[in-house]
């Protein structure tokens, strides 16, 4: 199960940033329409869209930055986690 929490277009590229519920607790990705999942945060299971919230528009200001045009945020997900976070957006 997926959420959507923002989306934003980098070089004319649509992301969608995206909170995933799974068995060991929640990911927070960011999803371009095409090329890799990358990895942004791991929540606990108890955490949610808020803790999400922060991460993106906290200290850290993920999606000012990844607006801004910076290309090293996050871990880019290996195939087997990519493939699985792409499933759940079909």
């Amino acid at each position: 199960m997926s959420q959507l929490l923002a989306t934003y277009r980098r070089d004319g590229e649509r992301h969608r940033i995206e909170l995933i519920a799974g068995p060991e607790g929640r990911r927070v990705i960011d999803r371009p329409d095409e090329g890799p999942v990358r990895l942004i945060a791991e929540l606990d299971p108890d955490e949610g869209k808020p803790q999400a919230m922060a991460v993106l528009n906290g200290d850290g200001a993920y999606l000012q930055r990844a607006r801004a045009g910076e290309h090293s945020l996050g871990r880019i997900l290996d195939d087997e986690a990519g493939a699985e976070h792409r499933a759940h957006a079909a």
